[in-house]
């Protein structure tokens, strides 16, 4: 789940940066994954809910694992943003030669 909203942050145009575009200066998408993450948690931590989920709530190595492994969509995305951008640019520079 964690994964899936860190995913939103690759959004964004190739000429923006990871912190500062339109995807995060949005306050609705801000207040939306904070109430997503919000969820999760309640999920896990709030008894009633958990049992009937049958959830339980991570270990503090465990959430170093969610944590690290759900960062690795946002890292891969970003990469390939930054990827095409340095080709884009590598384009129209070509294209000012011939």
């Amino acid at each position: 789940a964690l994964a899936q909203l860190w995913n939103v942050l690759n959004m964004r145009s190739a000429r923006t940066t990871l912190l500062a575009n339109d995807v995060v200066r949005n306050p609705w998408v801000t207040a939306s994954l904070a109430l997503c993450v919000v969820l999760v948690l309640v999920a896990l931590y709030v008894p009633q809910l958990s049992e009937v989920l049958r959830l339980r709530p991570p270990s503090a190595i465990e959430w170093v694992l969610i944590l690290s492994a759900s960062g690795f969509p946002l890292i891969a995305g970003q990469l390939i943003i930054a990827v095409r951008g340095h080709l884009q640019q590598g384009e129209v520079a070509h294209s000012y030669e011939s």
